[in-house]
């Protein structure tokens, strides 16, 4: 049964990945950076309403406390960002 649930999840990816088109013809007349600058300023409060309802915060601070995990997570970030820089 997990099989199923499998092939219906990738389908399900395929339609949307398929549809995507159609989602951002509507931003058209919207520069690329300003749609890249809300997807990432939208994405801080989400990400605090996440660790607030999961009550993850102190993993949170204690993960960051870490100069080597806030150089490769600024890393990423960057990468990130080119990549939905190049993409929008």
């Amino acid at each position: 049964m997990e099989h199923r649930k499998g092939v219906w999840y990738g389908i399900a990816a395929y339609v949307r990945w398929g549809l995507s088109p159609i989602f951002w013809k509507a931003f058209d007349n919207v520069p690329a950076l300003e749609l890249l600058a809300h997807r990432i300023l939208w994405s801080v409060p989400l990400l605090a309403l996440v660790l607030t309802i999961r009550h993850r915060w102190p993993a949170f601070v204690r993960i960051f406390s870490a100069r080597p995990t806030r150089l490769l997570a600024a890393g990423a970030g960057t990468l990130l960002t080119v990549n939905w820089g190049v993409y929008v």
